[in-house]
């Protein structure tokens, strides 16, 4: 969907080397920031866009509607919005002229780009993408960051989005508007990028992350008790209290998660003690 110019995205954005933990506005959202200078111009898909432009963007992730992983591939891992009608996922970007924006709640589907986001962990490249497409159009857009620097480091694993670092995919970063069925395109390279987990408490994207685990849920309810516990803690003030909850929680973890899923324990252990490491949770 496109609009005439109303408005630029404000405020500095800048290159993030760590993902940076924000409290309130959303529970468990993903905010990517990224500014580009325009590289490739074959064709006026963009009025008055051309080499040398400026385009600057920002996609927005809800993690309560992430679609689950559909790629069944050990080094790929694809969260799939094609014609699900599903909501949480918004790419907007701006040229100075126009300001577009794609939400999945229109997601296409048929030949085209599929929107969605990729995780491509090969033996010697990393690549993760966001694409979006509205449907009833041929044009979409592609935010690409490739590594193929040995060892590669922009996947640590498959969980979107804390195995993720930007960074190291930087040097390659693309954004890219284009017609997928034709050679018609503009193409600029990412000059600065920032993402940003907002969430409501200390405690939420463990929340999250234990919810969206193939735990049973006899061994997800003690799990989440502990992480409820500690953010009730944190938010009444005790800080020494949220901070003995989430110790429980991470010896929960050690004897009913890490003998079957070792990957998931050790997230949720590093999780856990990255807020107590930050001192209730602030």
């Amino acid at each position: 969907m496109k609009t005439t110019k109303t408005r630029k995205f404000e405020g500095i954005i800048y290159l993030a080397t760590a993902i940076i933990l924000a409290l309130p506005t959303y529970s468990q959202v993903v905010r990517i920031q990224f500014s580009s200078e325009v590289t490739e111009v074959n064709s006026p898909l963009l009025t008055g866009v051309t080499v040398g432009s400026v385009i600057t963007g920002q996609v927005e992730v809800d993690l309560a509607y992430l679609p689950p992983n559909s790629a069944f591939r050990s080094d790929y891992v694809f969260f799939n919005y094609s014609g699900a009608g599903l909501p949480g996922y918004i790419f907007e970007f701006d040229t100075g002229f126009e300001t577009f924006r794609l939400d999945s709640v229109n997601a296409a589907t048929g030949l085209g780009i599929v929107p969605g986001i990729s995780l491509a962990n090969h033996e010697d490249t990393d690549l993760f993408d966001m694409a979006a497409r509205d449907q009833g159009n041929t044009n979409g857009v592609l935010l690409q960051f490739w590594d193929f620097t040995e060892p590669t480091t922009i996947l640590s694993g498959d969980y979107f989005p804390e195995d993720v670092n930007l960074a190291a995919g930087f040097d390659r970063a693309t954004f890219t508007y284009r017609d997928f069925l034709t050679t018609n395109a503009v193409v600029a390279r990412v000059t600065s990028v920032s993402m940003v987990i907002e969430q409501e408490t200390p405690s939420a994207l463990l929340i999250y992350r234990v919810n969206a685990s193939s735990l049973p849920p006899q061994r997800k309810r003690p799990l989440i008790a502990a992480l409820d516990a500690a953010d009730a803690a944190f938010a009444g003030g005790q800080c020494a209290t949220g901070l003995r909850h989430l110790q429980s929680f991470q010896n929960k973890v050690g004897a009913q998660v890490a003998r079957t899923d070792a990957v998931l324990a050790d997230h949720l252990l590093s999780g856990a003690q990255a807020i107590i490491d930050s001192g209730c949770g602030q």
